[in-house]
């Protein structure tokens, strides 16, 4: 068995490494994560070609083309959102709090409570 066939391994280990901590809320994680994930392209390449897997080398070199423009897409989002504003920290998939419903109601209970139709008094 050749140290090259052991590869495999760590490149599974760092693959699922990077996707965790991509997949996290903090910018600094999600960055790190894109540079876990360009290693572990080297690793699975460096495999693919001892094993002469060419579908592999060429899925790898396309993750690692995705990968990259992920860490500059990251990059741009930083500089976009000020640290003091208030856009800063704020879940961009949760609805603000105020003005989803008619009365104030984010939740839409109190319309359903009234029998499913806002009003307003």
């Amino acid at each position: 068995m050749n140290m090259l066939d052991l590869v495999q391994w760590p490149a599974f280990v760092t693959s699922v490494a990077a996707a965790w901590l991509v997949a996290s809320a903090t910018k600094r994680r999600r960055n790190i994560g894109f540079w876990v994930f360009l290693a572990s392209n080297a690793l699975w390449i460096a495999w693919g070609v001892r094993t002469s897997a060419m579908a592999l080398i060429a899925l790898q070199v396309c993750l690692a083309g995705l990968n990259i423009r992920g860490l500059f897409k990251t990059e741009e989002k930083s500089r976009e959102v000020p640290k003091g504003s208030p856009a800063a920290g704020r879940n961009p998939l949760r609805p603000l709090r105020k003005g989803l419903f008619p009365g104030g109601d984010s939740s839409g209970a109190a319309r359903h409570r009234r029998g499913g139709t806002a009003r307003r008094e």
